[in-house]
């Protein structure tokens, strides 16, 4: 099995979303490898124009978005093409998927990955790890071999990250979505760790040689900076008293609070919680759907009182936007 993956040309395409995970991923194989533009995917029938360029007053032409093709000629083994595409397309993205495919089974392409990130509660301290879904069991089960990778077992993937995979179900084209694990409250931050590991695991499936040094030393320095934002939020959250014991937090009255709303017809109940404290919980939601900083200590009041599951959806639902 190995070998027939190693020796089989892949179609890896990338969309932009959340971290630039997928984006970064895609434009870095390009650069390090030395991939050259082949083709592109002609994009008008899947994009509206909805504003236009002004340059010393004169309106542009407008131009839809642009997938272009690369391809790194393998001087080992079967070759790379890497689609990199400007924007998510806002109408028949499933009819750009299929075009997509064909063009790409027209070049060679035997096999199909796509890149995405994936928000979770995680520390930006933490190596990153990277979660599978794809349309091949064995494909699967060879990309799951490494400690690193965990199985999407549910959920959704939106955009042409998992839309592609359905189009090439359809032509009998095995595929692989890898997305790379990120801490949420980043979400606007480029994420070159999540990057590197996705690449990693991509590097493993296929064989091919390909340094991640360089991306490895700007995941240093963005972890850094995360970490430093990070203490600084949980200093914030503790001067403001959101860290107080459960005793402390029940004095609290809800009614001081303008975020709060005090019709006990209109707060959710959890078995064994006092009202105040699913109040404040609330409160927090609110503060976070306006300020996503504010779910930190959202996630540690959940933490606190022990009900992060009860509320574990519906926190997340905070951060499914993009990928």
């Amino acid at each position: 099995m190995s070998d027939l993956i190693h020796d089989t040309p892949w179609l890896v395409a990338v969309w932009p979303g959340m971290g630039s995970v997928a984006a970064m991923a895609g434009t870095y194989l390009v650069g390090k490898l030395g991939a050259k533009p082949v083709a592109h995917l002609p994009t008008r029938n899947y994009f509206d124009i909805e504003s236009v360029q002004v340059e010393e007053g004169l309106i542009q032409p407008p131009r839809p978005p642009r997938v272009v093709i690369y391809r790194w000629e393998n001087p080992s083994g079967p070759d790379l093409f890497i689609s990199i595409a400007e924007a998510q397309p806002n109408r028949n993205g499933f009819g750009l998927a299929e075009e997509l495919v064909d063009l790409a089974h027209d070049l060679g392409a035997r096999r199909i990955a796509t890149f995405a990130a994936m928000a979770t509660p995680s520390d930006p301290r933490a190596p990153a790890r990277v979660f599978s879904a794809g349309t091949d069991a064995h494909l699967l089960e060879r990309v799951d071999d490494r400690d690193e990778v965990h199985r999407l077992e549910e959920g959704s993937i939106s955009g042409l990250n998992g839309v592609l995979l359905a189009a090439a179900a359809a032509r009998n084209l095995p595929g692989v979505c890898l997305l790379g694990e990120f801490p949420f409250f980043a979400s606007g931050v480029p994420q070159p760790k999540a990057a590197a590991a996705v690449l990693r695991v991509f590097r493993h499936l296929t064989g091919i040689p390909l340094d991640l040094d360089e991306l490895d030393e700007q995941a240093q320095v963005v972890e850094q900076k995360l970490t430093a934002i990070l203490r600084r939020l949980e200093g914030q959250s503790q001067d403001s008293g959101r860290f107080l014991p459960s005793t402390v937090v029940r004095e609290e009255s809800p009614a001081e609070d303008p975020h709060v709303e005090t019709h006990p017809d209109s707060i959710p109940t959890v078995a064994g919680l006092d009202p105040a404290v699913l109040a404040h919980i609330e409160a927090l939601f609110s503060e976070a759907e306006a300020d996503r900083a504010r779910a930190l200590a959202l996630k540690a009041l959940l933490d606190e009182h022990g009900v992060f599951r009860e509320y574990e959806d519906r926190f997340l639902d905070l951060f499914k936007q993009g990928n």
